[in-house]
């Protein structure tokens, strides 16, 4: 029997961040191959969504930049939701 194996990674998108820990502003990517429809909740180490925000991204790569100067110190989630229903979880320090 022969068994191929396909070469190919299906990745929806890609999220990195820019600055890690935080300052004054988060700054992150998402890198999508076409026009997308995209959820960001950014989550407090207590729970808390500080940000739900609903964007557009557009084929390539998005930038996001939130300002994080009044945020507390600690540990921040940035879920990154598409359309499709797959997601990215980033964590930052401030």
């Amino acid at each position: 029997t022969n068994v191929s194996v396909s070469p190919k990674i299906i990745t929806t998108f890609e999220t990195r961040l820019l600055n890690n820990p935080i300052t004054d502003q988060l700054r992150f990517t998402v890198n999508v191959k076409d026009q997308k429809n995209v959820q960001i909740i950014i989550v407090d180490a207590a729970g808390r969504a500080i940000i739900t925000d609903k964007k557009i991204l557009s084929a390539g790569t998005n930038i996001f930049s939130y300002d994080a100067k009044s945020w507390m110190q600690g540990l921040y989630m940035i879920r990154i939701v598409i359309a499709d229903g797959s997601s990215s979880l980033l964590k930052a320090v401030k």
